[in-house]
C-alpha cells in the first residue's frame, strides 16, 4: 500500500467547484424533473427566490449583523 500524495492547489479548487456544481445540477435535476415530491424536497430556484425575499423583504440580514456584533463583539 503506498503513501497517499497531496493533491495540487489548482486541482482542489476545481474539484471543489466541480462537486458543488453537480451536487446543485444532480439537485435540481431530481426536484424540477418531478422525481421527488416538492414537499419533501423544494427545488433550487425557489429556494433562492425565497431566500433573497428573506434576505431583503423581511429584513433577514438585520438579524445576521446582529447575531455577528453579539459572537465576535
Amino acid at each position: 500500500m503506498r503513501p497517499l500524495h497531496p493533491v495540487a492547489p489548482g486541482t482542489r479548487t476545481v474539484l471543489g467547484i466541480a462537486f458543488f456544481v453537480l451536487f446543485v445540477a444532480f439537485w435540481a435535476w431530481i426536484t424540477l424533473g418531478g422525481h421527488v415530491n416538492r414537499i419533501f424536497l423544494a427545488d433550487p430556484l425557489s429556494m433562492l427566490k425565497d431566500g433573497w425575499r428573506l434576505l431583503v423583504e423581511d429584513r433577514f440580514w438585520l438579524d445576521i449583523l446582529i447575531t455577528i456584533w453579539r459572537v465576535f463583539g
